[in-house]
Parts: structure tokens; sequence; C-alpha cells
């Protein structure tokens, strides 16, 4: 009816800090710890890295670092 309006929140840090995520998944076992997964497409030239880290409490800053580093240190031909 367009009378209700409803404020969504997101808790994935990745969505406005690392650009052209495509997807990702966060998890918790006593054996990984913390742990990420996230794919990430340079939209150029659509290739894509897929990051994985495992017990890292600091994991949202260490895909960014990953995901950085990869598409600055490869080129795709």
């Amino acid at each position: 009816d367009g009378k209700t309006e409803h404020t969504i929140l997101n808790t994935d840090l990745a969505l406005d800090q690392i650009p052209n995520v495509i997807g990702g998944k966060t998890g918790f076992t006593p054996l990984a710890g913390y742990s990420l997964l996230m794919t990430v497409a340079d939209p150029s030239t659509k290739h894509r890295v897929i990051a994985v880290v495992l017990d890292d409490i600091t994991r949202w800053q260490d895909i960014r670092t990953m995901v950085d580093w990869s598409f600055g240190a490869y080129t795709w031909k």
C-alpha cells in the first residue's frame, strides 16, 4: 500500500567497505574459528577473486587487504 516503511540494517561490513562484492559467507566453528569467504569481481574485466580466511578476528580487514593485493598484483589476459 506504500504507507508502511521499514528500516533494514545490515551488519555485513563488506557491503560498504569493499567494492564489487559478489557474495560472501561468515562462519564460526571451534576448529576454524571466525571465518570469512568472499568473492569480488573486477567490473572492467569480470575476473573474480575468491578469498578465504580462517580463525581470524580481523577477517574483514584481512579480506579487504587480500582482495586489493590480488587485483593489484596480477594481470589477467
